[in-house]
């Protein structure tokens, strides 16, 4: 391929908040109160659930304030459901809601790493045992809300592997979320803006898990208007949600694409390693800059825009299994920016190079049918697992025509764009 000289350095982040070591298990209400006031996140689960739980036993990997486990129990029909999650104090707000609930029958919380359960169910006392039942229990829907930033962010999917192995069932259990796929584009986003994003209207739990209303509410329509669960109104203790999100997050709309997303990683979460997606290369990917695709608030004028950094987002695909092998997804939830809003937003590796302090942005100038050339490189961060270090390289080749305007495309045709 011919081209131009690179169009921006070769940049690296290392996006998320300041978690590292058991310090990534302390009980955070606000990273909580942003999840249950996500939408389209909620409705993903609650779809994927009442088609997969009924009278079956279901293990919650980082049940948090235990919405999933509650929902599965209470509306889903699921048997049991065995609730784990790392944090003491959050492991405790699901208990206690859980009782308040009348589910304190079929709802086992268990305030441990997935891993530590693992080892446990090797020895003579598992903690996987039906009430009455002398054998540990045999584990039929796995699901987790797993998933960070830029799909990978947090790693929490390598415990979720790990009871994966240890006690789904290999030929018929189900997992939600079963297969992901990641995309990226080129954007015009000039750099960071710093903007803060919130989701209110908690899915049920405005008077219950955090005791007090949201301050104000962002992203209307982005939250469940009524209690999907009938819980009880009586508060617990907690704190109001306001939170920025880290720099490289950020709310990309369909018209700060430059070209249509491409997919460049593909998750089987039946079968896939652990190793698997430790360190990975989406391979150099080209896009085409489609003339009517530039940004309407482009500060160069209608026929050109300044190309600021690439977006990466996800989807995923919730599925059963039929004889074994995995059947038609069934519920897709996506993070693109042409679907609805989710707390994932978008991540965006910026052009520029780090100085000492923080990113110095370097947007460039595309026309119309120029070729844009991008490398993304992710590697789990050696200080802590739990962070990827991104690595963009980007260069741009000669303009073309124009291809016209690419439409929004449909969730089966790869893009996840609704």
């Amino acid at each position: 391929m011919e081209g131009a000289p690179a169009a921006g350095a070769a940049g690296s982040t290392t996006p998320g908040a300041a978690e590292a070591g058991e310090d990534y298990f302390s009980g955070a209400s606000s990273v909580h109160r942003l999840m249950l006031s996500d939408r389209a996140r909620n409705d993903a689960y609650a779809a994927a659930l009442l088609r997969h739980a009924p009278g079956r036993v279901v293990l919650d990997v980082g049940t948090g304030t235990g919405w999933l486990a509650l929902f599965a129990a209470a509306r889903a029909g699921a048997r049991h459901v065995f609730a784990v999650e790392a944090c003491a104090e959050m492991a405790a707000v699901a208990r206690e809601l859980a009782r308040r609930n009348g589910l304190e029958g079929r709802v086992t919380v268990l305030a441990k790493r997935g891993e530590v359960c693992a080892r446990a169910a090797r020895s003579s006392s598992g903690d996987l045992r039906l009430p009455g039942a002398d054998a540990p229990a045999k584990v039929e829907v796995l699901v987790s809300e797993w998933m960070g930033f830029y799909l990978l962010h947090e790693s929490m999917v390598e415990s979720v592997l790990v009871l994966r192995d240890r006690f789904l069932d290999p030929a018929e259990g189900v997992l939600l979320p079963s297969h992901c796929t990641m995309f990226c584009a080129p954007v015009a986003v000039e750099g960071p803006d710093g903007e803060e994003h919130g989701f209110y209207g908690l899915a049920g739990f405005d008077e219950v898990v955090f005791g007090q209303a949201p301050k104000r509410r962002l992203h209307e329509g982005a939250a469940f208007t009524q209690d999907p669960l009938g819980l009880s109104g009586r508060s617990l203790e907690g704190e109001l949600f306001q939170q920025g999100q880290p720099n490289c997050v950020h709310g990309v709309r369909p018209w700060d694409l430059l070209a249509p997303g491409a997919a460049f990683k593909q998750i089987d979460l039946y079968a896939c390693a652990a190793q698997e997606l430790r360190q990975f290369s989406s391979g150099e990917l080209e896009f085409q800059v489609a003339g009517s695709l530039l940004p309407l608030a482009s500060h160069l004028g209608a026929d050109r825009a300044l190309w600021g950094g690439v977006a990466v987002w996800f989807d995923c695909a919730f599925r059963g299994r039929q004889g074994g092998v995995p059947d038609v997804p069934d519920v897709v939830l996506s993070t693109s920016p042409h679907a609805r809003p989710t707390h994932w937003l978008q991540t965006v590796i910026w052009l520029g190079a780090a100085t000492d302090e923080g990113l110095e942005p370097c947007p460039v100038r595309v026309d119309p049918g120029a070729r844009v050339h991008v490398e993304l490189e992710f590697e789990q961060d050696e200080e802590n697992p739990r962070w990827y270090d991104i690595s963009l390289s980007a260069r741009l080749g000669a303009a073309e025509a124009a291809p016209p305007a690419a439409a929004a495309e449909p969730a089966a045709a790869g893009h996840g764009a609704r």
